[in-house]
């Protein structure tokens, strides 16, 4: 497993051990809740993080009358962060002007940022393609 998905719960959850795997989102548990009919019943992401699917899952069929006991106060995770990734290139990065521009302006507008981030990226300005109408407010500047 990588050092991402290695989370130990500093408030005692899960009885204090260090687990593997993921924790759940807030997207799955709103899922879990909606399954269960339970709209009613507040996420709490500082606690019900730790829990499994299946724990989620009875919490909120149950109106949450059973919490997992191990959890039942909130509980903060500390996440150590993925390692750097060393890529082959550097990073590739586009850009898309704005109405009524083009990508020589654009260039001239941004070219302190392009200068410092040219030792790690590759910048593309992309060229639009749709002419801009004359009745356009913006247009009046061209």
């Amino acid at each position: 497993s990588t050092v991402a998905e290695t989370k130990t719960c500093l408030a005692g959850c899960r009885r204090g051990e260090e687990f593997r795997g993921m924790v759940l989102t807030q997207g799955e548990l709103e899922m879990i809740r909606a399954e269960a009919f339970s709209d009613d019943l507040p996420i709490d992401m500082a606690t019900m993080a730790a829990w499994t699917a299946e724990e989620a899952a009875r919490y909120f069929e149950t109106g949450g009358e059973v919490v997992p006991t191990a959890c039942q106060e909130n509980a903060v995770f500390q996440i150590a962060p993925a390692p750097p990734v060393q890529l082959a290139r550097k990073a590739r990065i586009a850009f898309l002007h704005g109405t009524a521009g083009n990508e020589k302006i654009f260039r001239m507008q941004t070219m302190p940022l392009i200068r410092a981030i040219d030792s790690i990226a590759d910048v593309f300005i992309i060229e639009g393609f749709q002419k801009v109408h004359e009745d356009n407010a913006q247009a009046v500047g061209i």
